[in-house]
């Protein structure tokens, strides 16, 4: 799965709705990255029906709400522990993928 930069919600994009970070990927529960509350959603929920293919601006309306995409995340930064490193989500690494629940 490729989590580098994206310019519309695909697979491996981080999209910020109502406040919050979306990682279509897999389904999580929440997570923190950097700081941020996030949660992982998978290609077959769906929300993600009405996600694909937008952009930052467009509105979307699921389940009587209307959204607006406020960002689609060019780079993510993961912190597994207080001692892991930061790293840019354009050079996944094994913690990206642990971060999601899955594996390389």
């Amino acid at each position: 799965m490729d989590f580098g930069p994206k310019s519309k919600v695909e697979e491996g994009a981080a999209v910020k709705l109502g406040g919050r970070f979306f990682v279509i990927a897999v389904s999580t529960g929440v997570f923190v990255c950097d700081g941020n509350e996030a949660m992982g959603i998978s290609t077959q929920a769906p929300i993600y029906a009405e996600l694909e293919g937008k952009r930052v601006g467009d509105a979307i309306s699921f389940n009587g709400t209307e959204f607006v995409i406020e960002e689609v995340a060019r780079q993510l930064r993961h912190r597994r522990s207080k001692a892991a490193p930061r790293h840019d989500a354009r050079r996944p690494s094994r913690t990206c993928a642990e971060c999601l629940g899955m594996s390389r």
